[in-house]
This record gives structure tokens, sequence and C-alpha cells, in this order.
């Protein structure tokens, strides 16, 4: 199994130069992924790079070869395909333990149908309680603080990328039962700032870690 998935993931590209820099991944499977980024610049087809995966339960650490590249049109940022070069097994069944599941049961059963991944069966929870499949077909990493607690540390989830309605919010962490959010959206090509109250909707189970579902409320920034 090596489906690619088209929702987008956050990753900390290293950078020989300087800090490691966040750029936005997509299409990512257990082979590889397209990035976007100010790195993606400098890349050249054969070079290496090497970065971690942000994840619900951490970061997973991948070396990389970029394979391909694409100039973007006119105003866009460039991209790049990228080929994953595990430093080990651990590493890669991580990844496909969050975006597959596991299949052992259906296997050692002799069962033939597909079980659902994570992502899918949160899509559906999301879609089976009022939450249009429109909202849920593109997630927007971001990185968030609360305000309403003591410190300035940062956590990464995602919101749903529709523009008119509620948006939906996940998180990696409880909240509580609401919570004072700043946010910063990473997007493609700009990132946006963005503040919501986030009221708890849901804890949804998956085969990593569990995911906190909000429902998000715009805020005037402050």
């Amino acid at each position: 199994m090596n489906i690619a998935f088209p929702c987008r993931f956050v990753v900390r590209i290293d950078d020989p130069s300087g800090p490691s820099e966040l750029a936005i991944a997509e299409d990512v499977s257990l082979s590889g992924f397209r990035i976007y980024s100010r790195l993606a610049q400098e890349m050249a087809v054969h070079g290496k790079i090497s970065g971690r995966l942000l994840i619900p339960d951490g970061e997973i650490p991948f070396s990389a070869e970029v394979i391909g590249e694409n100039e973007g049109e006119m105003g866009k940022v460039r991209t790049v395909g990228c080929r994953f070069i595990w430093p080990d097994d651990a590493a890669r069944d991580r990844l496909g333990l969050f975006l597959y599941g596991s299949d052992l049961q259906w296997r050692v059963l002799g069962l033939s149908e597909r079980v659902q991944t994570p992502l899918e069966s949160l899509q559906l929870w999301l879609t089976g309680h009022g939450v249009h499949a429109d909202a849920v077909r593109r997630w927007i990493p971001v990185f968030y603080q609360r305000l309403d607690v003591f410190g300035d540390q940062q956590w990464v989830g995602l919101i749903s990328g529709n523009t008119s309605g509620p948006r939906t919010f996940l998180t990696y962490a409880a909240l509580g039962p609401e919570a004072d959010v700043q946010m910063l959206m990473q997007g493609k090509y700009h990132q946006q700032p963005l503040r919501i109250r986030a009221d708890f909707s849901e804890r949804v189970g998956s085969s990593v870690a569990p995911v906190y579902v909000y429902q998000a409320a715009e805020r005037a920034a402050g």
C-alpha cells in the first residue's frame, strides 16, 4: 500500500547554513512527497535533504533525494518532488501507521475488505457530525499558541480550509472545553494569522494518538 495523501503536513527542513526551516509537504506517501518552502528555491535534482515530519505523537526524522521540480506559474512558489531515504524501518513504520493504520487483523483473518485509514475515519466522522465535505477535503497546518494560559509554547494543529461557515480545528493535545487560540496558518504561498475561540466537540481516536476536534469561532485580533 503506497497511496499518496492530498492533505498537507508540516515538516522541518534542516538548513546547513542556519536554523531548520518550516515547510509544507503534500502528496505524502511512504515513497516521498512534494514540498513548498524557501529552501525549495535552492534545491537541485539529485540533491539530498533531511528533516523531520510532524505527526500527532512527535516528529519523524527522514532523509530524501530531490527527484523532480516544478518552477510554477507566474507568481507561484517553486515546488520539488522528493523520494524518501529512510534512516531506519522504525521511522518508515511510524509514518505508515499514521497514514494507513494497521491491516494486520484483516490479513490474519483472511478478509479482503480494505481498512479505513485514520485520516479517512476522521473525515467520515466529521461529515457524519454535520461538517460539510468541502470543509474537510483540505486541511491547513497551523502553529498555534494559547492566549488564555501562561507561557509562549507553540503546538501544531490543522484547521479546515473552508472560507465560509464555521471552521473545524484539530489538535493533538487537549485544550479543555474552551480555549483562546492565536494561530499562524501555513499556506502554500504565504502565512496568515487567525485568532479563534476553540469549543471542544469530540475526542477521536487514531492508531497513533488521539485527535481533539474543536469548532472554531473567529475572534478579532488583539
